[in-house]
């Protein structure tokens, strides 16, 4: 017992987790903060990207705008040197969209929702044995919104939309 009241009490040391003797606490802290590792490059790098984040992003933004503005202009010489030039170039003819005829096949189907839902079934169940397509990859919906709307114009509601009659 006599031993034990001589020895120095001892605390743990919080970064290594040694026992030191209270009063060499302080000289083993100095020690003990000298065993750390060297910083590596890649974590003073990181530490210096993130402090100065903001700077480099907005640097990046700034070329990439600059960069944008630089072939507009390049664009717009280049437009007046050849606006007195005559293209070589064919016009590309547009066809003009134009609904479903009313004696078409489906037109007559589409009227009828009853058939309608039949028909759609069938290509449903066809869709699956052919080409093995469940339910999750065709949008039924949106399909049947699509047919509706090409064959018949006058069902979609942004278009026939009149002022007057709201009133």
């Amino acid at each position: 017992m006599k031993g034990d009241a001589t020895k120095a009490p001892k605390g743990e040391c919080a970064s290594c987790g040694k026992l030191v003797s209270k009063s060499n606490m302080a000289k083993h802290r100095k020690v003990c903060g000298k065993k750390k590792a060297p910083k590596t490059r890649k974590v003073i790098n990181r530490a210096s990207y993130k402090r100065t984040k903001d700077k480099i992003l907005n640097k990046r933004f700034e070329q990439r705008t600059f960069n944008r503005f630089r072939r507009l202009e390049v664009a717009r010489e280049q437009l007046v040197t050849l606006s007195n030039k005559p293209l070589d170039v064919d016009l590309i003819k547009v066809k003009q969209w134009t609904p479903a005829p009313k004696t078409s096949l489906l037109h007559g189907i589409s009227m009828d929702s009853n058939l309608f839902a039949i028909c759609l079934n069938t290509l449903r169940e066809r869709c699956k044995k052919l080409y093995k397509i469940g339910h999750a990859h065709v949008e039924w919906p949106k399909f049947y919104k699509a047919i509706m709307f090409t064959l018949h114009p006058e069902k979609i509601p942004s278009a026939a939309c009149d002022f007057s009659s709201s009133t």
